[in-house]
């Protein structure tokens, strides 16, 4: 009974070990989504998965979430990329590889994929790729936009609900609109906190957008 004892106690630490492996990095919670490399580590996603995003078949939305590497079965698995709140990302899974991200930038009610990038393993080791720019743009898709926003920021105080015009010039911006690019170089006086940090994101957005070399539609 003994020797049966032990036998159970050594499978239960061994099966601990490799469930701790998959489980998420400093939480130790299920994770989301898993997929097993054919490089050898398993790739975990945790986080929060947003159920209200629309999502096309094979993709789940998250924001706020991690993406882990089970390097060692002994060991709770590694972050190798992560994203904030403000962020939503189609996720899809890609069985011996890993997951396909495209980072969403909305700009009324339809979340456009706008920058992909795969996390993959190679040699025992994990990492995120370079990000693409895939973004699909109408050429001028909100034309009254900026002058709309400007209006209002004149005849009042701004607060947050002119963030909604605000991510439209954004879509200005993006389109290669000059004025739109120009009213993100400096900001306005007088925004409250919601709107300075909408203001500060698409300014860091649209740096990314340049750096990615995103091309205005023709």
């Amino acid at each position: 009974m003994k020797h049966i004892y032990k036998m159970t106690v050594a499978a239960a630490v061994c099966l601990s070990a490799v469930s701790q492996a998959r489980t998420c990095p400093g939480t130790g919670d299920e994770p989301l989504m898993s997929v097993k490399t054919k490089a050898g580590p398993t790739l975990v996603v945790c986080g929060y998965e947003d159920h209200e995003v629309t999502t096309p078949k094979g993709k789940r939305a998250f924001s706020e979430f991690t993406v882990g590497a089970a390097l060692d079965e002994d060991k709770p698995a590694e972050v190798v990329f992560s994203a904030g709140g403000t962020d939503t990302f189609w996720i899809k899974s890609v069985p011996g590889k890993g997951f396909e991200l495209e980072e969403l930038w909305s700009f009324d009610d339809t979340p456009r994929p706008a920058i992909w990038r795969e996390v993959t393993c190679e040699a025992g080791k994990c990492a995120p790729s370079p990000g693409k720019c895939v973004l699909k743009l109408k050429r001028n898709p909100f034309p009254k936009a900026l002058s709309a926003l400007q209006a209002r920021l004149n005849s009042k105080s701004p607060d947050e609900s002119d963030e909604a015009l605000m991510d439209q010039v954004w879509a200005q911006a993006l389109s290669g609109d000059k004025e739109a690019q120009a009213f993100f170089e400096r900001r306005p006086a007088g925004f409250d906190a919601a709107l300075t940090e909408a203001y500060d994101s698409i300014r860091g957005k649209l740096r990314e957008a340049g750096e990615l070399k995103c091309q205005p539609p023709k």
